[in-house]
Protein backbone atom coordinates (compact mmCIF):
# COMPACT_ATOMS: atom_id res chain seq x y z
CA UNK A 1 0.00 0.00 0.00
CA UNK A 2 1.49 3.52 -0.68
CA UNK A 3 2.27 5.36 2.20
CA UNK A 4 0.43 8.51 2.93
CA UNK A 5 0.96 11.35 5.34
CA UNK A 6 -1.49 12.07 8.33
CA UNK A 7 -2.73 14.67 6.11
CA UNK A 8 -4.16 12.66 3.40
CA UNK A 9 -5.43 10.21 5.90
CA UNK A 10 -7.41 12.82 7.13
CA UNK A 11 -8.56 14.11 4.37
CA UNK A 12 -9.33 10.42 2.71
CA UNK A 13 -11.24 9.31 6.16
CA UNK A 14 -13.07 13.00 5.89
CA UNK A 15 -13.66 13.97 2.42
CA UNK A 16 -14.57 10.53 0.74
CA UNK A 17 -16.54 9.37 3.88
CA UNK A 18 -18.32 12.73 5.44
CA UNK A 19 -18.81 14.85 2.10
CA UNK A 20 -21.96 16.25 1.85
CA UNK A 21 -23.47 19.36 0.74
CA UNK A 22 -25.17 20.86 4.32
CA UNK A 23 -23.08 23.46 5.29
CA UNK A 24 -25.17 26.69 5.77
CA UNK A 25 -24.81 29.75 7.50
CA UNK A 26 -25.18 29.41 10.85
CA UNK A 27 -27.74 32.84 12.86
CA UNK A 28 -25.72 34.14 15.90
CA UNK A 29 -26.57 32.92 19.28
CA UNK A 30 -25.27 33.82 23.00
CA UNK A 31 -23.27 30.58 23.41
CA UNK A 32 -20.55 29.17 26.13
CA UNK A 33 -16.99 27.80 24.64
CA UNK A 34 -17.80 24.48 24.88
CA UNK A 35 -20.77 25.60 22.40
CA UNK A 36 -18.40 27.64 20.40
CA UNK A 37 -15.95 25.02 20.73
CA UNK A 38 -18.82 22.70 19.08
CA UNK A 39 -19.89 25.08 16.73
CA UNK A 40 -15.99 25.74 15.45
CA UNK A 41 -14.84 22.39 14.68
CA UNK A 42 -18.09 21.51 12.84
CA UNK A 43 -17.60 24.47 10.52
CA UNK A 44 -13.88 23.45 9.83
CA UNK A 45 -14.76 19.83 9.49
CA UNK A 46 -17.57 20.96 6.82
CA UNK A 47 -15.11 23.71 5.13
CA UNK A 48 -12.48 20.39 4.62
CA UNK A 49 -16.08 18.46 3.78
CA UNK A 50 -16.12 21.33 0.77
CA UNK A 51 -12.46 20.98 0.15
CA UNK A 52 -11.73 24.76 0.93
CA UNK A 53 -8.91 23.96 2.58
CA UNK A 54 -7.74 27.33 2.96
CA UNK A 55 -11.30 28.42 5.49
CA UNK A 56 -10.34 25.07 7.18
CA UNK A 57 -6.36 26.21 7.83
CA UNK A 58 -7.60 29.51 9.17
CA UNK A 59 -10.49 28.02 11.00
CA UNK A 60 -8.29 25.21 12.55
CA UNK A 61 -5.65 27.63 13.52
CA UNK A 62 -8.21 30.03 15.61
CA UNK A 63 -9.58 26.95 17.29
CA UNK A 64 -6.04 25.42 18.52
CA UNK A 65 -5.14 29.03 19.82
CA UNK A 66 -8.63 29.18 21.88
CA UNK A 67 -8.92 25.52 22.80
CA UNK A 68 -5.16 24.27 23.68
CA UNK A 69 -6.83 21.01 25.38
CA UNK A 70 -8.70 20.00 22.08
CA UNK A 71 -6.61 17.25 21.16
CA UNK A 72 -8.33 16.99 18.04
CA UNK A 73 -8.37 21.10 17.02
CA UNK A 74 -4.30 20.67 17.77
CA UNK A 75 -4.29 17.72 15.39
CA UNK A 76 -6.08 19.07 12.79
CA UNK A 77 -4.74 22.36 12.77
CA UNK A 78 -0.78 21.10 12.80
CA UNK A 79 -1.58 18.57 9.41
CA UNK A 80 -3.11 21.68 7.66
CA UNK A 81 0.07 23.97 8.91
CA UNK A 82 2.16 21.28 7.56
CA UNK A 83 -0.05 20.60 4.40
CA UNK A 84 0.12 23.99 3.79
CA UNK A 85 3.57 24.37 4.11
CA UNK A 86 4.74 21.32 1.59
CA UNK A 87 5.67 18.71 4.30
CA UNK A 88 4.92 15.87 5.95
CA UNK A 89 4.30 15.86 10.01
CA UNK A 90 5.09 11.58 9.37
CA UNK A 91 4.66 9.16 6.94
CA UNK A 92 2.15 6.60 8.11
CA UNK A 93 0.53 3.81 6.30
CA UNK A 94 -3.65 4.32 6.03
CA UNK A 95 -3.70 0.86 8.04
CA UNK A 96 -1.26 1.62 10.71
CA UNK A 97 -2.46 5.65 12.29
CA UNK A 98 -0.78 6.01 15.47
CA UNK A 99 -3.60 4.49 17.61
CA UNK A 100 -4.61 8.23 19.28
CA UNK A 101 -4.94 9.79 16.32
CA UNK A 102 -7.39 7.27 14.77
CA UNK A 103 -9.52 7.75 18.26
CA UNK A 104 -9.10 11.49 17.15
CA UNK A 105 -10.24 11.03 13.55
CA UNK A 106 -13.57 8.71 14.64
CA UNK A 107 -14.38 11.94 16.71
CA UNK A 108 -14.12 13.96 13.95
CA UNK A 109 -16.16 11.72 11.75
CA UNK A 110 -18.50 11.89 14.52
CA UNK A 111 -19.06 15.28 15.11
CA UNK A 112 -19.35 16.09 11.43
CA UNK A 113 -22.03 13.15 11.31
CA UNK A 114 -23.91 14.77 14.64
CA UNK A 115 -25.25 16.76 12.17
CA UNK A 116 -26.38 14.56 9.37
CA UNK A 117 -28.11 12.10 12.07
CA UNK A 118 -31.06 11.98 9.69
CA UNK A 119 -31.67 10.32 6.61
CA UNK A 120 -32.59 12.43 3.71
CA UNK A 121 -36.30 10.82 3.73
CA UNK A 122 -36.63 11.52 7.08
CA UNK A 123 -35.69 15.19 6.03
CA UNK A 124 -38.33 15.08 3.98
CA UNK A 125 -41.05 15.04 5.92
CA UNK A 126 -40.30 17.76 8.95
CA UNK A 127 -42.92 16.24 11.05
CA UNK A 128 -40.72 12.73 11.42
CA UNK A 129 -37.26 14.43 11.85
CA UNK A 130 -35.89 14.05 15.40
CA UNK A 131 -34.92 17.74 15.44
CA UNK A 132 -38.21 18.69 14.50
CA UNK A 133 -39.65 20.70 17.92
CA UNK A 134 -42.87 18.46 17.84
CA UNK A 135 -41.19 15.91 16.84
CA UNK A 136 -41.43 12.21 19.91
CA UNK A 137 -37.79 10.28 19.63
CA UNK A 138 -38.70 6.55 18.03
CA UNK A 139 -38.36 5.00 21.18
CA UNK A 140 -41.04 7.15 22.97
CA UNK A 141 -44.43 6.11 22.04
CA UNK A 142 -46.12 8.01 24.69
CA UNK A 143 -45.38 10.83 26.44
CA UNK A 144 -47.34 9.92 30.13
CA UNK A 145 -48.03 12.93 32.79
CA UNK A 146 -45.08 12.56 34.72
CA UNK A 147 -42.73 12.69 32.40
CA UNK A 148 -40.95 16.15 32.32
CA UNK A 149 -37.73 15.62 30.54
CA UNK A 150 -35.86 13.34 28.42
CA UNK A 151 -32.37 12.40 27.57
CA UNK A 152 -32.08 10.20 24.36
CA UNK A 153 -28.60 9.04 24.07
CA UNK A 154 -27.92 8.04 20.55
CA UNK A 155 -24.49 5.61 20.94
CA UNK A 156 -23.99 4.90 17.67
CA UNK A 157 -23.95 8.45 16.32
CA UNK A 158 -22.23 9.57 19.50
CA UNK A 159 -24.76 12.64 20.10
CA UNK A 160 -27.02 13.69 23.39
CA UNK A 161 -30.60 14.97 22.95
CA UNK A 162 -32.24 16.72 25.78
CA UNK A 163 -36.15 17.36 25.47
CA UNK A 164 -38.58 18.83 27.71
CA UNK A 165 -41.94 17.09 27.37
CA UNK A 166 -45.29 18.65 27.70
CA UNK A 167 -49.08 18.29 26.14
CA UNK A 168 -47.84 15.23 24.12
CA UNK A 169 -44.67 16.74 22.77
CA UNK A 170 -40.99 16.76 23.07
CA UNK A 171 -39.64 19.59 22.52
CA UNK A 172 -36.00 19.57 21.74
CA UNK A 173 -34.03 22.12 23.99
CA UNK A 174 -30.59 21.18 23.21
CA UNK A 175 -28.07 18.50 21.73
CA UNK A 176 -24.50 17.60 21.45
CA UNK A 177 -21.62 15.23 21.51
CA UNK A 178 -20.97 12.36 23.83
CA UNK A 179 -18.51 9.54 24.17
CA UNK A 180 -19.30 5.68 25.48
CA UNK A 181 -18.17 2.62 26.09
CA UNK A 182 -14.83 1.47 24.71
CA UNK A 183 -16.45 -2.00 23.09
CA UNK A 184 -19.55 -0.46 22.04
CA UNK A 185 -23.29 -0.87 23.12
CA UNK A 186 -25.60 -3.59 24.29
CA UNK A 187 -23.91 -3.99 27.83
CA UNK A 188 -24.66 -8.26 28.86
CA UNK A 189 -21.72 -8.47 31.53
CA UNK A 190 -19.76 -7.16 33.94
CA UNK A 191 -16.19 -5.09 32.73
CA UNK A 192 -17.10 -5.84 29.16
CA UNK A 193 -16.97 -2.15 28.44
CA UNK A 194 -19.90 -1.61 26.77
CA UNK A 195 -23.06 1.00 27.41
CA UNK A 196 -26.15 -0.69 27.62
CA UNK A 197 -29.00 -0.30 26.29
CA UNK A 198 -32.69 0.44 27.66
CA UNK A 199 -34.95 3.06 29.29
CA UNK A 200 -33.40 4.33 32.71
CA UNK A 201 -34.36 6.72 35.74
CA UNK A 202 -31.53 9.31 36.95
CA UNK A 203 -31.16 7.99 40.80
CA UNK A 204 -28.80 10.35 41.88
CA UNK A 205 -25.90 12.93 41.21
CA UNK A 206 -22.31 13.34 42.51
CA UNK A 207 -20.54 16.56 42.60
CA UNK A 208 -16.61 16.95 41.59
CA UNK A 209 -15.33 17.63 44.69
CA UNK A 210 -16.55 13.95 45.94
CA UNK A 211 -14.92 11.99 42.36
CA UNK A 212 -11.59 11.40 40.95
CA UNK A 213 -10.53 13.68 38.81
CA UNK A 214 -11.60 10.97 35.63
CA UNK A 215 -15.10 11.86 36.33
CA UNK A 216 -14.35 15.70 35.61
CA UNK A 217 -17.35 18.00 36.52
CA UNK A 218 -19.66 15.64 37.79
CA UNK A 219 -21.96 12.68 37.28
CA UNK A 220 -25.78 11.69 36.94
CA UNK A 221 -25.80 7.84 38.23
CA UNK A 222 -28.44 5.53 36.32
CA UNK A 223 -30.43 2.77 37.62
CA UNK A 224 -28.78 0.46 35.49
CA UNK A 225 -29.56 -2.47 36.06
CA UNK A 226 -33.11 -2.29 36.63
CA UNK A 227 -35.59 -5.15 37.09
CA UNK A 228 -35.45 -6.16 33.31
CA UNK A 229 -31.57 -6.09 33.52
CA UNK A 230 -31.79 -8.14 36.61
CA UNK A 231 -34.64 -10.70 34.91
CA UNK A 232 -32.22 -11.15 31.98
CA UNK A 233 -29.02 -11.65 34.02
CA UNK A 234 -27.22 -8.77 33.15
CA UNK A 235 -24.40 -7.47 35.46
CA UNK A 236 -22.66 -4.65 36.51
CA UNK A 237 -22.84 -1.32 37.46
CA UNK A 238 -21.91 2.20 38.14
CA UNK A 239 -23.20 3.55 34.11
CA UNK A 240 -22.99 7.04 34.33
CA UNK A 241 -23.47 10.01 32.54
CA UNK A 242 -20.28 12.14 33.34
CA UNK A 243 -17.59 14.50 32.63
CA UNK A 244 -14.12 14.61 31.65
CA UNK A 245 -10.75 14.99 33.34
CA UNK A 246 -10.50 19.29 33.64
CA UNK A 247 -7.24 19.15 31.06
CA UNK A 248 -9.48 17.51 28.46
CA UNK A 249 -12.52 19.06 26.57
CA UNK A 250 -13.78 16.31 25.30
CA UNK A 251 -12.79 12.40 24.92
CA UNK A 252 -13.01 10.18 22.09
CA UNK A 253 -16.42 8.63 20.88
CA UNK A 254 -15.56 5.06 21.72
CA UNK A 255 -13.30 5.61 25.66
CA UNK A 256 -15.25 4.61 28.58
CA UNK A 257 -15.81 1.66 30.60
CA UNK A 258 -19.67 1.91 29.56
CA UNK A 259 -20.64 5.40 30.89
CA UNK A 260 -21.08 8.25 28.46
CA UNK A 261 -19.12 11.12 28.49
CA UNK A 262 -19.25 14.70 27.60
CA UNK A 263 -17.78 17.89 28.06
CA UNK A 264 -17.88 19.26 31.69
CA UNK A 265 -19.80 22.09 30.82
CA UNK A 266 -22.51 19.96 28.89
CA UNK A 267 -22.52 18.08 32.07
CA UNK A 268 -22.80 20.93 34.40
CA UNK A 269 -25.61 22.41 32.24
CA UNK A 270 -27.47 19.37 32.03
CA UNK A 271 -27.05 18.08 36.00
CA UNK A 272 -28.86 21.56 36.65
CA UNK A 273 -31.49 21.20 34.86
CA UNK A 274 -32.82 17.82 35.20
CA UNK A 275 -35.73 16.72 37.73
CA UNK A 276 -34.93 13.43 38.99
CA UNK A 277 -38.46 12.16 39.43
CA UNK A 278 -39.73 13.25 36.08
CA UNK A 279 -36.79 12.45 33.73
CA UNK A 280 -36.49 9.40 31.81
CA UNK A 281 -32.87 8.34 29.91
CA UNK A 282 -33.14 6.66 27.08
CA UNK A 283 -29.68 4.98 25.65
CA UNK A 284 -29.91 3.53 22.15
CA UNK A 285 -28.52 3.03 18.69
CA UNK A 286 -31.61 4.30 16.82
CA UNK A 287 -32.88 7.23 16.95
CA UNK A 288 -35.48 6.79 13.96
CA UNK A 289 -38.96 7.99 14.42
CA UNK A 290 -41.91 5.97 14.41
CA UNK A 291 -44.43 6.69 11.87
CA UNK A 292 -47.93 8.30 13.06
CA UNK A 293 -50.10 5.19 12.30
CA UNK A 294 -47.14 2.97 13.92
CA UNK A 295 -47.49 5.45 17.10
CA UNK A 296 -50.97 5.55 16.87
CA UNK A 297 -51.24 1.87 17.00
CA UNK A 298 -48.18 1.30 19.92
CA UNK A 299 -50.33 3.51 21.59
CA UNK A 300 -53.67 2.00 21.68
CA UNK A 301 -52.14 -1.30 21.98
CA UNK A 302 -50.41 -0.77 25.28
CA UNK A 303 -53.03 1.67 26.67
CA UNK A 304 -55.67 -1.40 27.14
CA UNK A 305 -53.00 -3.21 27.80
CA UNK A 306 -52.36 -1.56 31.46
CA UNK A 307 -56.15 -1.17 31.45
CA UNK A 308 -56.75 -5.10 31.73
CA UNK A 309 -53.39 -4.80 33.98
CA UNK A 310 -54.73 -2.57 36.43
CA UNK A 311 -58.43 -4.25 36.57
CA UNK A 312 -56.76 -7.55 37.20
CA UNK A 313 -54.81 -6.55 40.19
CA UNK A 314 -57.47 -4.31 41.36
CA UNK A 315 -60.12 -7.44 41.21
CA UNK A 316 -57.84 -9.87 42.22
CA UNK A 317 -58.97 -11.65 39.33
CA UNK A 318 -56.06 -14.80 39.79
CA UNK A 319 -57.09 -15.79 35.83
CA UNK A 320 -56.73 -12.75 34.31
CA UNK A 321 -53.13 -12.33 36.27
CA UNK A 322 -52.33 -15.83 34.98
CA UNK A 323 -53.06 -14.37 31.38
CA UNK A 324 -50.91 -11.21 31.81
CA UNK A 325 -47.81 -12.60 33.35
CA UNK A 326 -45.25 -14.34 30.87
CA UNK A 327 -43.31 -15.81 34.12
CA UNK A 328 -45.82 -17.92 36.34
CA UNK A 329 -43.08 -17.24 39.33
CA UNK A 330 -42.76 -13.85 38.95
CA UNK A 331 -46.61 -13.39 39.51
CA UNK A 332 -46.66 -15.89 42.33
CA UNK A 333 -43.48 -13.34 43.84
CA UNK A 334 -45.53 -10.57 43.46
CA UNK A 335 -48.87 -12.76 44.96
CA UNK A 336 -46.59 -13.71 48.32
CA UNK A 337 -44.71 -10.31 48.46
CA UNK A 338 -48.11 -8.81 49.28
CA UNK A 339 -47.74 -5.08 49.64
CA UNK A 340 -44.69 -5.25 48.11
CA UNK A 341 -43.01 -3.05 51.44
CA UNK A 342 -45.43 -0.07 50.32
CA UNK A 343 -48.45 -1.13 50.39
CA UNK A 344 -50.61 -1.62 54.13
CA UNK A 345 -52.55 -5.19 54.70
CA UNK A 346 -55.86 -4.25 55.32
CA UNK A 347 -58.67 -6.31 57.67
CA UNK A 348 -61.32 -7.12 55.52
CA UNK A 349 -64.22 -8.90 57.36
CA UNK A 350 -61.75 -10.51 59.17
CA UNK A 351 -59.45 -11.72 56.69
CA UNK A 352 -55.98 -10.37 56.09
CA UNK A 353 -55.71 -9.25 52.14
CA UNK A 354 -52.25 -9.70 50.72
CA UNK A 355 -53.44 -8.62 47.24
CA UNK A 356 -51.14 -5.84 45.98
CA UNK A 357 -53.33 -2.37 45.75
CA UNK A 358 -55.75 -4.12 48.16
CA UNK A 359 -55.47 -1.12 50.87
CA UNK A 360 -58.50 1.09 49.66
CA UNK A 361 -56.59 4.25 49.49
CA UNK A 362 -53.90 2.50 47.16
CA UNK A 363 -56.62 0.76 45.26
CA UNK A 364 -58.14 3.93 44.49
CA UNK A 365 -55.23 6.02 43.55
CA UNK A 366 -54.08 2.96 41.43
CA UNK A 367 -57.56 2.30 39.50
CA UNK A 368 -57.51 6.55 38.99
CA UNK A 369 -54.42 6.02 37.06
CA UNK A 370 -55.73 7.03 33.33
CA UNK A 371 -54.37 5.02 29.92
CA UNK A 372 -53.67 8.74 28.47
CA UNK A 373 -51.27 9.44 31.48
CA UNK A 374 -49.04 6.75 31.34
CA UNK A 375 -45.65 6.46 29.73
CA UNK A 376 -44.82 4.33 26.80
CA UNK A 377 -41.22 3.17 25.48
CA UNK A 378 -39.84 0.70 23.31
CA UNK A 379 -37.48 -1.13 24.91
CA UNK A 380 -34.43 0.27 22.50
CA UNK A 381 -32.53 -3.80 22.91
CA UNK A 382 -35.02 -5.04 20.63
CA UNK A 383 -33.75 -3.16 17.24
CA UNK A 384 -30.16 -4.62 17.11
CA UNK A 385 -30.21 -6.24 14.00
CA UNK A 386 -30.28 -9.91 16.28
CA UNK A 387 -32.55 -12.48 14.48
CA UNK A 388 -33.35 -14.11 18.17
CA UNK A 389 -33.93 -10.38 19.70
CA UNK A 390 -37.54 -10.14 21.75
CA UNK A 391 -39.40 -7.16 21.01
CA UNK A 392 -39.89 -5.68 24.71
CA UNK A 393 -42.13 -2.18 25.73
CA UNK A 394 -41.78 -0.37 29.26
CA UNK A 395 -44.87 1.47 30.58
CA UNK A 396 -44.64 3.87 33.46
CA UNK A 397 -47.02 5.86 35.66
CA UNK A 398 -47.15 7.26 39.04
CA UNK A 399 -49.82 7.38 41.68
CA UNK A 400 -50.56 8.43 44.96
CA UNK A 401 -51.81 12.05 46.73
CA UNK A 402 -48.71 13.73 45.48
CA UNK A 403 -47.54 10.73 42.79
CA UNK A 404 -45.47 9.67 45.72
CA UNK A 405 -45.55 6.07 43.93
CA UNK A 406 -44.34 4.83 40.77
CA UNK A 407 -44.70 1.72 38.83
CA UNK A 408 -43.35 0.28 35.75
CA UNK A 409 -44.00 -2.69 33.33
CA UNK A 410 -41.66 -4.49 31.52
CA UNK A 411 -43.62 -5.88 28.74
CA UNK A 412 -42.02 -8.86 25.95
CA UNK A 413 -43.85 -10.30 23.29
CA UNK A 414 -43.79 -14.13 23.36
CA UNK A 415 -43.75 -16.74 20.27
CA UNK A 416 -47.57 -16.81 19.46
CA UNK A 417 -47.24 -12.70 19.49
CA UNK A 418 -49.24 -11.96 23.18
CA UNK A 419 -47.89 -9.25 24.97
CA UNK A 420 -47.08 -9.97 28.71
CA UNK A 421 -45.42 -8.96 31.51
CA UNK A 422 -41.78 -9.87 32.13
CA UNK A 423 -41.19 -7.94 35.28
CA UNK A 424 -41.58 -4.74 37.14
CA UNK A 425 -40.73 -2.48 39.60
CA UNK A 426 -43.18 -0.28 41.81
CA UNK A 427 -41.36 1.76 44.39
CA UNK A 428 -41.51 5.46 46.28
CA UNK A 429 -40.23 8.20 44.20
CA UNK A 430 -37.73 10.43 45.86
CA UNK A 431 -37.03 13.82 45.67
CA UNK A 432 -35.30 15.81 42.84
CA UNK A 433 -31.83 16.28 42.33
Amino acid sequence: MTQRSISQVLFTVLVLSLWSPWAQARPHQAIDSVEALDEQIEACLNYLGQGDIQQARLLARQIAWRFPDFALGQLISADLESTAAFRDVAIADHMSVAHNVSKLLLEARQRLSAKQSNTPDLKASPSSDISSPHSLPGDLVQIGAHLSQLVVVDLNSSILYQYETAHEQANLVRQHYIGSGEAGFGKRLEGDLKTPLGIYSVDGYHSDDALPDLYGAGALTLDYPNALDHYLDRTGYGIWLHGVPRNQLSRTPYSSEGCVTMSNEHLTRLSSSLDSIGTRVILTQNVTPLEPDERAELQKRFRNMFTQYQRAWINADEGALKALYQDEQTLEQLLASGNNGLMQVENIDGIEATTRFNHSLYRYAFSNIKSEDISIFRNPDTHQGDPDAVARMVISATFGDANEHEITLYWAQSDSGEWQVLTETLKSTGTGL
